[in-house]
């Protein structure tokens, strides 16, 4: 027998002409138990109003994001689930022999409510973004200060795991070892749909890192205590970046290698300091050559009279249509926010301060991105200095930020009134294990095929070049077969193979 916690989704069913209300119901003592073929889910369900709830379940592959095939499912799920203790569902599966050795549990409900944004951002405090900054602030460098490097690591990750299923993302490289930090909040419709919200939280040298960029990670660690509770149709996938001040190797690592191929990341919004605010004539400096690039941004800032009062909302060609959603969201829910949106061509090699912190990975991978940042060297005097300290930020500044980039999240990943969780369940006992017998492979002409047959068992292949970086990651079914047509200067891969706790690696050199 498994016995979890499972993280349920759900919404309300009206029945009467009760006023709308954004609070979602409350789901507690959640776990479930696969025995004899069939998955149960048990919860209780309560509700301020006390009212019906309407409750549904997917079930997800969490490795390439697709449906499970769903016999029969029954007991309390439904538009007309009654709050109360002791609800149970239960779920049989149509080839539960196929089942992959982990399911990802989504339970959902929509009672067509219409979703109050103004009350979701009014959620937005900036004492809880003053709480979070000073729960990190300090030196965040593994070489000048490695404990509390640590220990502000770990005050992120137990932040997230609070709130939504998250990990660690370690690897290493020659002179560095890299610690990310994912959290996702899975979407109930297109869970290989992401939107990405970042901040790198790391540190400069000594300093304590207030605006640089505790500041960012205050505000991804805020934006997910608002949304998390709700139901999403795509995945909001948080992330907070190591290593951004040695060069973006964090984001670049993360984007080679630790992201899943099945992963579609479709936008990303990226914090690079957001907390520095001057009403102060003149102190607002700009890159050179910023006049030529930006001609009606520059004579903007030169009317107002330089007054660092504003926050940069800077995408590349290819984000044009993020620029506009963040902007439109400034415009539509805190109109009091200044903001001044770039569009640099290509890639954004032609403005290299542009390209000054991990969006710009997003940019190279050919994925919208954004810059929001309040300008870094350009405004904050104490940038990369022991004196960027919390007591010099402007809390009400970077709330607004956070409450326009909020609202841009809501469009961008299809918020819905409802709440919602999720669990991956490992299926031990569900499937029974088999030795993995290894599919054919071929290697002709620049292209690996990777073939199997109707005995062959379901596998994760994975293909790495001879420093480990991953370069392809797929589903191998029975009687299928994949082709990776291999480029490039290296000649020895290896290939790994596997199914439920047991792997194989293969090594070969292509000719």
């Amino acid at each position: 027998m498994i016995r979890v916690f499972v993280y349920l989704s759900i919404g309300f069913f009206l029945f009467s002409n009760t006023a709308w209300s954004n609070n979602i119901p409350q789901i507690d003592q959640c776990h479930a138990e696969f025995k004899n073929g069939i998955l149960e889910v048990f919860y209780d369900l309560s509700d301020d109003e006390e009212i019906r709830i309407s409750v549904d379940c997917k079930i997800f592959d969490p490795f390439d994001h697709s449906l499970i095939g769903i016999d029969q499912i029954e007991g309390d799920i439904g538009p007309m689930v009654l709050t109360g203790a002791n609800k149970s569902i239960r779920i049989r599966f149509i080839e539960p022999a196929s089942l992959p050795s982990t399911i990802r549990i989504h339970l959902s409900a929509h009672d067509g409510a219409p979703l109050n944004i103004e009350e979701i951002l009014n959620e937005i405090s900036e004492s809880s973004l003053q709480t979070h900054l000073l729960s990190i602030q300090g030196k965040r460098h593994a070489v000048n200060d490695p404990v509390f490097m640590e220990k502000a690591r770990n005050a992120i990750k137990d932040y997230t795991s609070r709130r939504l299923p998250s990990r660690f993302l370690t690897g290493s490289l020659p002179n560095y070892q890299v610690v990310n930090i994912e959290g996702n909040q899975w979407g109930g419709e297109s869970p290989d749909r992401i939107q990405v919200i970042d901040a790198h939280y790391d540190t400069y040298g000594i300093s304590p890192g207030a605006d640089d960029n505790g500041s960012g990670v205050a505000g991804v660690m805020e934006a997910m205590k608002v949304l998390s509770p709700y139901y999403s149709k795509k995945t909001i996938r948080y992330l907070f970046f190591d290593l951004e001040e040695a060069g973006l190797i964090g984001s670049l690592f993360y984007l080679n290698n630790q992201k899943s191929a099945n992963d579609q990341i479709e936008n990303c919004i990226n914090f690079e300091m957001i907390g520095y605010y001057s009403d102060q004539e003149n102190t607002q400096d700009l890159p050179a050559g910023f006049n030529i690039l930006f001609p009606s941004q520059y004579n903007q800032i030169i009317a107002n009279k330089r007054k660092g009062d504003f926050i940069t909302n800077t995408g590349n060609t290819l984000s044009k249509n993020l620029v506009q959603v963040f902007s439109n969201a400034g415009k539509n829910f805190v109109p009091e926010l200044k903001i001044i949106s770039l569009e640099v061509p290509g890639t954004g090699t032609v403005a290299p301060d542009l390209r000054r912190s991990d969006h710009a990975m997003f940019w190279d991978k050919n994925i919208p991105a954004l810059m929001i940042t309040d300008g870094a060297n350009f405004r904050n005097k104490n940038y990369h200095t022991p004196k960027d300290s919390a007591q010099l930020l402007n809390y009400n500044f970077m709330s607004q930020v956070v409450r326009t980039s909020v609202a841009s999240l809501i469009e961008l990943a299809g918020i819905e009134h409802a709440a919602a969780k999720t669990l991956d369940l490992r299926m031990e006992t569900s499937v029974k294990e088999q030795e993995i017998k290894l599919p054919r492979y071929q290697y002709i002409q620049g292209v690996l095929y990777i073939s199997s047959d109707e005995t062959t068992c379901n596998c994760q292949v994975r293909l790495f070049d001879s420093e480990g970086h991953l370069l392809r990651d797929d589903r191998l079914k029975p009687n299928e077969q994949i082709q990776w047509p291999l480029q490039g200067p290296t000649r020895i891969h290896f290939l790994q193979i596997q199914s439920g706790h047991r792997s194989h690696t293969l090594k070969f050199l292509n000719h």
